[in-house]
């Protein structure tokens, strides 16, 4: 039950507030502690595949930034303009090669699993820059 005091919700308002929040909110961390090792359900494997996935990301950006920040002129021009022509590499071949499961329930758990696969591939690839 509200109630209302000049124009002003209550505090029963608020934690009706407070608890929808929590209750939207809580769902993201719990995501966050799948045991990624014992995903059995196809939605813990959906989201296995994305967390390792945006790890692999992450990585990349981290090691990107180190490669980036030590070139300059033509030869950091040509990193970038190559890493654009990367990702839409990409994505193709990660496009090519989930074409027949996107219609399966697994299309995301192959889709995440060739985007890291890809990913690393290419972090260890701007590695070379740093060696």
């Amino acid at each position: 039950m509200n109630f209302i005091n000049n124009n002003k919700v209550l505090p029963t308002s608020l934690g009706f507030m407070l608890t929808c929040f929590l209750g939207a909110v809580l769902p993201l961390s719990a995501q966050e502690r799948t045991n990624c090792a014992r995903a059995n359900s196809g939605v813990e494997q959906q989201r296995c595949a994305r967390l390792a996935y945006e790890k692999a990301d992450r990585e990349l950006n981290s090691v990107w930034k180190d490669v980036i920040s030590q070139l300059s002129g033509n030869e950091k021009e040509r990193l970038i303009d190559r890493q654009l022509a990367w990702i839409n590499e990409r994505d193709a071949t990660c496009d090519r090669e989930t074409q027949d499961n996107r219609r399966g329930s697994g299309y995301r758990i192959f889709l995440n699993s060739c985007l890291r696969r890809v990913t690393i591939e290419r972090t260890e690839f701007l590695r070379e820059y740093l060696r």
